[in-house]
């Protein structure tokens, strides 16, 4: 298979070792039954050799599934999926949001039609190996209510999985967070931004990694948007306002921080499609040592090389297992899409200079290639849901 590797070299700069490898296109993935418009690869996660990948169509599927695929022994190929996994019941829009940990897969059904609240479902690898299966758990809110848009965003991370709903409150939005107690998931606690009005959208992304929950609300301050970190006490999760509130300059506005955001240890990036004239930013925050405080003071400011292309940079985004490398969406670039894999320097995130942009083998007009991505070890992910074909997800490594 050819190389899909297009390097901008605008400076040298060392990468890590996902993005200083030759990357390539290792395999397509698709469902075993394919429609027009289906929305395959509407979100997509990985974890080391799994990928999830979601869809939802009423033809092939009236409620929507994950597919999950595993790699083969020989490597990544072209192929169908490993299981597919569905709900027990009859929600909406289930796969509306996708996380994985390990032999954990968490989908949000944000049930935008009827007339029941949202719901998110825990799918728990079984010994044998994934298979097709209902969920092992679902999901809801203690105080939800139809039209919350609970499940709108998931992540997981140890036993701690965070939920937003940015749809509470006429659009304010909220976040929950669930650990394990052993037996059972269990409602931790509610988390809220302690200045956001309505329309901020609060929970419309959420991430975690160790001790840390960070959720953006993009539509704060006229659209300005924010990431809001929570992290969690000594005594466990409990309902609470920010630990830190971070945003950019105030001359920045209409920028959509906060519509993606991703964490890993003490690296917080948010993506922010709307800057610079929608052809989108991210910004890294990197936590100082006395621990999370509020800013406007960024680490970097990182944006698609062809700042006039009205790309959507950041509309999805995710942060490498150890935090040195990030993956940015573009879906909108070049007409079919695209995806950008960027590594920290030795001198830190002030100093990116060097990007790789990742494109498909076959990409077509509107495919939306970048609409959601994934990073785990040397592994990136990117789904392209497209608006009147088939989606596919495909799998780039060295």
């Amino acid at each position: 298979m050819r190389s899909l590797l297009a390097i901008v070299f605008l400076i040298l700069a060392p990468l890590p070792a996902v993005a200083a490898s030759s990357i390539h296109q290792l395999a397509e993935l698709t469902p075993s039954i394919r429609a027009d418009q289906d929305s395959f690869g509407y979100a997509i996660a990985v974890s080391e050799d799994t990928v999830v990948v979601s869809e939802f169509h009423h033809v092939v599927d009236p409620y929507g599934a994950v597919y999950v695929y595993v790699k083969p022994a020989s490597g990544w190929t072209n192929m169908t999926q490993t299981a597919k996994l569905t709900p027990s019941d009859a929600p909406s829009f289930f796969g509306t949001s996708v996380a994985i940990d390990g032999d954990i897969v968490v989908v949000g059904a944000v049930n935008p039609t009827g007339g029941v609240q949202g719901a998110v479902y825990v799918f728990v690898k079984p010994a044998t190996g994934w298979q097709d299966m209902t969920e092992t758990a679902k999901l809801v809110a203690s105080d939800g209510l139809y039209g919350d848009g609970f499940g709108e965003s998931v992540s997981i991370s140890h036993g701690t999985i965070a939920i937003g709903a940015p749809f509470v409150n006429n659009n304010t939005g909220r976040a929950y967070v669930y650990t394990w107690q052993g037996t059972t998931w269990k409602e931790a606690a509610e988390i809220i931004a302690s200045n956001i009005a309505e329309k901020a959208y609060f929970g419309y992304s959420v991430g975690i990694s160790g001790s840390a929950v960070v959720s953006g609300a993009y539509g704060r301050a006229n659209n300005s948007g924010a990431v809001y970190v929570y992290v969690e006490p000594a005594d466990g999760w409990k309902s609470m306002t920010e630990t830190a509130e971070l945003t950019a300059p105030s001359t920045f506005s209409s920028l959509g921080l906060g519509w993606s955001v991703g964490i890993s240890g003490n690296t917080i990036v948010a993506g922010a499609p709307w800057g610079r004239h929608v052809s989108g930013l991210a910004y890294v925050y990197v936590e100082p040592p006395g621990g999370w405080i509020s800013t406007f003071h960024y680490t970097a400011k990182l944006g698609p090389p062809d700042s006039t292309t009205s790309a959507s940079f950041g509309q999805d985004l995710a942060v490498g297992d150890d935090g040195l490398a990030i993956v940015v969406g573009a879906q909108a670039q070049g007409g079919s899409g695209a995806a950008y894999i960027l590594g920290e320097p030795e001198a830190g995130w002030a100093h990116v200079k060097h990007a790789l942009e990742i494109t498909s083998s076959d990409g077509k007009e509107l495919d939306f290639f970048g609409g959601c991505v994934g990073i785990s070890g040397t592994t990136v992910v990117a789904g392209a849901p497209a608006v009147y074909t088939p989606g596919t997800a495909y799998v780039f490594g060295p």
